[in-house]
């Protein structure tokens, strides 16, 4: 499969010290998004997951968030963004709903008790050289997104 045709992909096929993304004050280059991106991509393959599946990832300002959403787009899985804020009920709604094959957070020890067996995602130190196993196409589905649920159930 060729990976998406996109100016950042294709930027990280060949990364530069140049910025790619800052939250909070804190940034990354593109060479550390790369690295970020390919430790990320064979976590995801490490575990058993394919494209087009579904992977619920907890929000956060940080980071991680950004870069989770960019190297799961890479890898072509279909990412559900969780809401730290969400209640319970919206919570069991959307993972009922969604059925994400694995959950991921920055932070697995905080989100152990909404979503037991969660995985982490990659920090800045996790970075690895090489090529991320790229499986995404063009017409790949990114995201599935829900609503915040304050009129009814998230949908």
């Amino acid at each position: 499969m060729a990976a998406p045709s996109h100016p950042l992909f294709e930027r990280l096929a060949s990364p530069d010290d140049g910025t790619a993304l800052v939250v909070e004050g804190e940034g990354l280059s593109y060479q550390q998004l790369s690295r970020l991106a390919v430790a990320h991509a064979r976590r995801l393959e490490g575990a058993g997951l394919e494209p087009g599946d579904t992977v619920a990832l907890w929000t956060q300002r940080s980071l991680a968030t950004p870069a989770a959403l960019v190297a799961n787009a890479l890898y072509g899985v279909v990412t559900v963004p969780l809401d730290p804020t969400l209640g319970t009920v919206e919570l069991a709604h959307i993972l009922d709903d969604a059925r994400p094959r694995c959950v991921l957070a920055a932070d697995p020890v905080a989100a152990q008790d909404a979503t037991p067996g969660v995985l982490a995602t990659c920090a800045a130190s996790d970075g690895e050289d090489g090529a991320a196993p790229s499986r995404a196409v063009d017409d790949d589905p990114l995201l599935l997104l829900y609503t915040s649920g304050t009129t009814g159930a998230p949908k």
